[in-house]
């Protein structure tokens, strides 16, 4: 079984779940931690990345135009405690189109960070790619690489935006050595990622 990802004291966790009309199997994905600040509000936090993921030009134009997000999850850990937040139907599907691929097979967003190695780089996967956009070989169109890329650094710019509780995304990590690292950039990766069965997560 994989690592839990560490929440430190004063930072966040958002989780997303996404499902298709047609199939009621939801998958998790969109793992980004943030700094919350001592006194957190969820309410306005949960509102923010809602309003960055469905801004003009950001995520939700780029994604497939039934797949939808029907949970949005936060938690936010304050002297050592764990507290958890959820809304239901944070946003409509998405405005992209397509016949799409198992839901097993995703898009791939790179997060990185000004640091070097491996594990401070990390990614969140989009479940559902689109079979028009994906060759043979699993590599992905090229203009859809740009055009999910652009979306990406929407959405990072938002988060980033001076007037959010959210300020800047971090990757967390799984050991507690380790500090969360702030992203810097975001960019779709070229070959479709796979969603693995522990992020199968109800039906």
């Amino acid at each position: 079984m994989a690592n839990e990802l560490i929440i430190p004291d004063d930072y966040g966790l958002f989780t997303v779940r996404f499902a298709r009309d047609i199939d009621p199997t939801k998958f998790q994905s969109i793992h980004l931690g943030v700094l919350q600040g001592s006194v957190p509000d969820a309410t306005l936090m949960l509102d923010q990345f809602v309003a960055a993921w469905t801004a003009d030009g950001s995520l939700n134009e780029a994604q497939p135009n039934d797949v939808a997000a029907v949970n949005l999850n936060l938690r936010i850990v304050i002297s050592g405690v764990l507290y958890s937040f959820d809304r239901a139907d944070p946003w409509d599907a998405g405005g992209g189109g397509g016949n799409l691929l198992s839901p097993a097979v995703s898009t791939c967003i790179k997060t990185h960070t000004a640091q070097a190695g491996r594990k401070f780089r990390g990614r969140f996967q989009l479940p559902w790619a689109s079979e028009d956009d994906v060759d043979e070989m699993g590599r992905i169109d090229q203009d859809v690489v740009d055009a999910y890329t652009a979306a990406a650094r929407v959405f990072l710019d938002k988060i980033n935006d001076d007037g959010t509780k959210l300020r800047s995304p971090y990757l967390l990590h799984t050991h507690a050595a380790d500090d969360p690292t702030v992203i810097i950039d975001m960019t779709c990766r070229n070959t479709v990622g796979t969603v693995r069965r522990r992020q199968r997560v109800g039906h």
